[in-house]
């Protein structure tokens, strides 16, 4: 009988779901626990593991595993892999997509949230302010049938056309390789390449941010191109931050070059760094929506990223197509 496949839980957020995990997958696989997540343990126990099933490794940790053949991700961002060490060792990683529905779901929570202006109202209402909803200015617009600009066409971008779709959105994308006809497949008025961008950003009344962080998008919008949107439009980041400028995202919201953000990722960590999520007074703003990075954490999207991750734990024991492979040159 084949020895068991084994697992190395390399990090104390995916440790606790070692049970769950081992229930899905059963005999043919022994899941590890090291001692500590300090980098010696984790280096150790790394030895004998054939998958690492972790959000990040450390390079000595990698370095130190002769016998790994997968560095498994339980999260979908690869942002912050070490990719010149992963491409010399040669060593295949996959990420964890299951999140996307979750993810699109908080776009169009922001979407809805931004335009109807609910956070203002909600602050507002809770100091026994009235003076916007029925009784004052309206706070905010309807967003049925309004144009809305996905930039990052992938999973993310998809799962949130079909959301959008029930909205009558008139959807425009842009993806990295867009397929010839692929608008009128996919259901948009408009899909383009990179080039686009300009074109997406000026045509839209809400700009969906799904993009990775990698060399080619980091800064990518920057105050030329918050410029080029309406002065009527959001920006809707839930990607990554490092996309936009953040410094020139806080002042065309401040002076009103744009009609304001709903922001879900961020350049700060949680505890230990600062407790605010920017160096830029957003939460200040009245027309900024602010969420914890929570976008893709839901008690279903646990649910399924366990099922993704032991159907592609057993399809790498018997050999068969990974889900979820990252392009070590692309960097996602």
């Amino acid at each position: 009988m084949p020895a068991p496949t084994r697992v190395l839980l390399g990090d104390p957020l995916i440790a606790p779901r070692r049970e769950a995990l081992a229930g899905l997958l059963g005999s043919e696989f022994a899941l590890t626990v090291p001692e500590d997540f300090g980098k010696p343990a984790l280096a150790a126990a790394a030895q004998e593991a054939d998958v690492l099933l972790a959000h990040a490794a450390p390079s000595p940790v990698l370095e130190a595993a002769p016998r790994l053949q997968l560095f498994q991700l339980w999260i979908a961002g690869v942002d912050h892999l070490d990719f010149p060490l992963l491409r010399r060792l040669g060593l295949p990683v996959a990420s964890a997509h299951e999140n996307a529905r979750t993810v699109a779901e908080i776009a169009l929570a922001h979407v809805l949230a931004c335009g109807r202006g609910l956070a203002l109202g909600d602050r507002k209402l809770r100091a026994g302010d009235w003076s916007v909803g029925r009784f004052k200015a309206a706070p905010g617009h309807v967003t049925y049938g309004k144009s809305v600009g996905i930039l990052g066409y992938g999973a993310i971008g998809r799962a949130f056309a079909a959301l959008a779709r029930g909205f009558s959105y008139r959807l425009l994308a842009t993806r990295r390789h867009p397929e010839p006809g692929g608008a009128g497949r996919e259901g948009l008025a408009f899909l383009g390449g990179p080039e686009s961008l300009p074109r997406v950003l000026a045509d839209s009344d809400f700009v969906i941010v799904t993009l990775p962080r990698t060399p080619e998008t980091v800064g990518l919008l920057d105050e030329a191109h918050l410029r080029t949107m309406k002065p009527t439009a959001w920006l809707i980041v839930v990607g990554r931050m490092e996309v936009v400028d953040e410094e020139a995202l806080y002042r065309a919201c401040r002076e009103g070059w744009i009609a304001g953000a709903g922001i879900d990722v961020w350049t700060r960590t949680p505890p230990p760094a600062p407790r605010l999520p920017s160096a830029h007074p957003f939460h200040e703003l009245d027309n900024v929506v602010m969420t914890p990075h929570c976008g893709g954490w839901t008690q279903e999207a646990i649910s399924a990223q366990m099922g993704f991750l032991a159907d592609n734990l057993r399809r790498f024991r018997r050999g068969a197509p990974l889900r979820g492979l990252v392009d070590l040159e692309l960097g996602y």
